[in-house]
């Protein structure tokens, strides 16, 4: 994380902490395309691939890392979470999104199975699902829709999330 420097407006510092994170988000999501551009040459089976498995981890480590005052508490009665700011909303919408893309190959990988295995990587990504609607609801509350359009990819990712969000809540029904 950057240092505040002397004269450095409060402002352009916050913005600098916040797009460190996001870029860690992309960087999950970089790594997650890289292994699949590796692994899907040399095996059929790439999901299940220990390098590729093996990066799951990443994703709880940004929840686990991401600085206190970016991170988003979520009230025991299932309601929308406060939310500091779009940015800080937005990125955690990237982060939930990307443990689901992430996430989806491997459950599709296993779902022959449906055991304990399925069932795992069925509540890590409908988990992530919604608690994606969770804040994309709050955006909407907090700031209206010029919070989702202040999204880096528009209201297309909102779009695009809800309806990998659906599909979730479809087959785990």
């Amino acid at each position: 994380m950057p240092r505040p420097v002397p004269g450095q407006d409060a402002t352009e510092f916050q913005i600098a902490r916040q797009f460190i994170q996001l870029t860690r988000v992309c960087k999950n999501v970089y790594q997650s395309a890289l292994l699949y551009g590796k692994l899907r040459k040399k095996t059929n089976d790439w999901a299940l691939d220990p390098a590729f498995v093996g990066h799951n981890a990443d994703f709880s480590l940004w929840l686990r890392e991401v600085p206190e005052d970016m991170q988003i508490v979520y009230p025991q009665d299932g309601s929308a979470p406060w939310i500091p700011s779009h940015m800080i909303a937005n990125t955690h919408c990237y982060h939930f999104l990307s443990i689901v893309m992430h996430f989806r190959p491997q459950l599709h990988a296993v779902s022959d199975n449906y055991d304990g295995i399925w069932k795992q990587h069925m509540i890590t990504c409908y988990s992530a699902a919604k608690t994606l609607c969770k804040i994309q609801e709050a955006i909407l509350k907090t700031y209206g829709m010029p919070g989702l359009l202040c999204m880096l990819r528009g209201i297309s990712f909102h779009i695009y999330a809800v309806l990998t969000c659906t599909m979730l809540h479809l087959v785990s029904q």
